[in-house]
């Protein structure tokens, strides 16, 4: 499949009948409705875009506080998972639920969540600020000024302390109550006639004056200390009833995700008739639509509404026409990786089914452990069937379903079962060891035979760059590109496949006469010359033709065949480390095996399990990234337009349920 055909979609009809037309509209799910210039007059006003906004807020954060008291077992409904409803019970709460008191609730929860944090902060602040003061053994109310006498508490470092008790004067009275690494906290007590040279003293040498709280009881530091811990200990058990009482509604969560579902879709609903052009007594709207669902949709609307009058255009030249990637249930799950990097144009090529071949089996080769492939696979097939995930994450995991399936078999190949774990295991288990070795292809075996593995890599990659070399050929001719396409890239793709057939025959993998390498070579020599007089055709100054003939032939060999066929070589790179961690963690696994009185039994399970999960883990994400990226730029790079926009039907959204009968 390829990139689908999309056409324009024109409708007239009458203001009495365009709610329910927009209704069947929003119902198919088959139209993009584009914004035209409005007219003067409107008929019907929509419920305000603004009360629906509030609402919507108003529920998202319900949904996103109560998120915060999930266990996290069932958090996954946020993350790219939905939760099942059937119609009937998502119409009955839609109706009945009053999500206005679950909203309130949720605010009123916050505010004292929030006062709660402002109290404990408070207090935590105050308990540092006396933490210092514990030992000294005076009442709170008396640390104050009298009428014949000054009190000073603070702090200065160790130094500055032991100057100040230097200078001070005899009859001022000073006592080190605490030292911590850095600062002494201390007091001082004077007469009201020496407290100007004493303060001016004190802060000659930076001190730090601490502000007791005012308390009326008659309370030490220390026991000011207990009723702060007391008062810490009732507000953890505030919020502690208060987490219980939210926890309660928790219930709620799943009836708040049904109404954020139902709201936004009026608001796209009602979005949409602010796309129409109006008049007193008609409207008119444009938008997008699949070719193929054209003759159905004219259908149906001229015979629910025969007062209608509905036509198709094609897109013009310089129209923002959306993209829709129309692939089979086998290609569609690499449509995800085609989307990360950006649609194509709308007369490109679409990437996705022809990378698909290419990515499993790099992807296979990255891994090359089939004990590993099992089980992605099997993870990935139990999440398909008992989850149920967003479009987005079920491509994911049938892409990874695939990946899995061709580590399984490119693993048997080359002989990874966790590494070479059956070759350690006792002789009980020797036909483990009798299966794995009769599915072995020696030739590829990376453990034996590296080069050839290496070898293997290479070619696979010039042939994904010859492909998309052939490719853009076809792109060329389809674009009407006929001089370009004939005298440019054909030769392109010429000389890479000469120059495969001359480093395959002088690796000795295949032999050619002499008269086929002159042939060969010839060859070779004419398509540099077709991109040559191409390169001095299109280019006007003496100097660009000749720079650009040289430099076009030389960035085809040493860009196309050398450096992007050479990147392949993290095929091999990948494939290698991950048998030789797989090995590792084999290796120190039986090494803790050898402990005596078999205490190392459990441990090595651990390690093994361990181990091996990480590896699995590390590796996976290897070879997706890798892969990924030989697409984007050894592959897409021959040929691939980006800048598409997405086809983006006017229809039902559901960020949160999935309906089910």
């Amino acid at each position: 499949m390829a990139i689908l055909q999309i056409n324009k979609i024109h409708l007239l009809g009458y203001m009495h009948l365009k709610k329910e037309i927009i209704d069947f509209l929003f119902n198919s799910g088959a139209v993009e409705i584009i914004e035209t210039a409005r007219g003067t007059q409107r008929d019907f006003t929509p419920v305000s875009i603004s009360e629906i906004d509030k609402k919507l807020s108003d529920i998202d954060f319900s949904i996103s506080f109560l998120r915060r008291f999930t266990e996290a077992k069932t958090k996954f409904v946020f993350k790219g998972f939905q939760i099942l409803c059937n119609e009937g019970f998502y119409r009955k709460i839609v109706s009945e639920f009053n999500y206005e008191d679950i909203v309130q609730f949720c605010k009123n929860a916050e505010m004292s969540f929030v006062k709660l944090k402002s109290s404990r902060e408070k207090l935590l602040s105050l308990k540092n600020v006396l933490i210092p003061w514990v030992s000294l053994n005076v009442r709170m109310d008396l640390m104050r000024d009298t009428k014949t006498t000054v009190f000073f508490a603070g702090s200065l470092t160790h130094k500055d302390l032991k100057k100040v008790r230097e200078k001070i004067e005899k009859d001022v009275y000073i006592e080190t109550i605490s030292r911590d690494k850095k600062h002494s906290y201390f007091v001082v007590l004077c007469d009201k006639k020496k407290s100007t040279a004493t303060a001016e003293l004190l802060k000659e040498h930076n001190f730090s004056k601490t502000v007791f709280p005012q308390v009326a009881e008659a309370l030490s530091v220390r026991e000011y200390m207990g009723k702060i811990e007391n008062e810490l200990k009732f507000l953890t058990d505030e919020e502690k009833s208060l987490s219980e009482n939210i926890k309660k509604q928790l219930s709620s969560s799943e009836n708040l995700m049904i109404l954020y579902d139902y709201f936004y879709n009026i608001k796209i609903k009602n979005t949409a008739h602010n796309f129409l052009n109006e008049t007193k007594e008609t409207f008119y709207l444009c938008g997008w639509i699949l070719s193929k669902k054209a003759k159905e949709l004219k259908s149906e609307i001229e015979k629910k509404f025969p007062e209608t009058e509905i036509y198709f255009t094609q897109p013009q030249p310089n129209e923002d026409v959306p993209v829709f990637l129309g692939n089979n249930k086998w290609t569609e799950p690499f449509n995800f990786v085609t989307e990360l990097y950006g649609h194509p144009v709308h007369d490109g090529i679409d990437p996705s089914p022809l990378l698909a071949p290419f990515f499993v089996i790099f992807f296979g080769f990255c891994l090359t452990d089939a004990a590993y492939g099992i089980i992605l696979t099997v993870l990935c097939f139990a999440v398909l069937k008992k989850m149920r995930l967003t479009e987005e994450m079920s491509k994911f995991f049938r892409l990874m379903f695939y990946c899995g399936l061709s580590t399984i078999v490119l693993g048997a190949f080359t002989g990874g079962w966790f590494g070479d774990l059956f070759d350690r295991l006792p002789s009980g288990f020797y036909f483990l060891k009798n299966f794995k070795n009769s599915l072995i292809m020696e030739k590829i075996n990376p453990a034996t035979q590296p080069l050839n593995f290496l070898v293997l890599a290479l070619i696979l990659g010039s042939v994904q760059v010859l492909f998309g070399l052939l490719v853009n050929l076809y792109y060329q001719l389809k674009l009407k590109n006929i001089f370009f396409a004939v005298f440019q890239q054909l030769p392109t793709v010429i000389i890479q496949f000469v120059l495969l057939a001359l480093v395959i025959s002088g690796m000795g993998i295949i032999s050619f006469e002499k008269k086929v390498s002159i042939v060969l070579f010839s060859i070779l020599g004419l398509s540099m010359l077709s991109i040559a007089f191409t390169q001095w055709k299109i280019n006007k100054a003496v100097g660009e033709k000749l720079f650009w003939s040289v430099f076009t032939n030389y960035s085809i060999v040493t860009g196309n065949f050398l450096a992007d066929t050479l990147s392949y070589a993290r095929l091999f790179a990948l494939g290698l480390s991950t048998g030789l961690m797989a090995m590792a963690v084999n290796e120190i696994s039986f090494l803790v095996l050898k402990l005596p009185y078999y205490i190392g039994v459990i441990p090595m399970f651990v390690f093994l399990t361990v181990g091996h999960l990480f590896n699995i883990a590390i590796n996976m994400l290897g070879a997706y990234v890798h892969t990924s990226r030989l697409q984007y730029l050894e592959f897409f790079s021959k040929f691939y337009v980006s800048g598409g926009r997405v086809f983006k039907p006017f229809g039902e959204i559901r960020r949160y349920t999935v309906g089910t009968r």
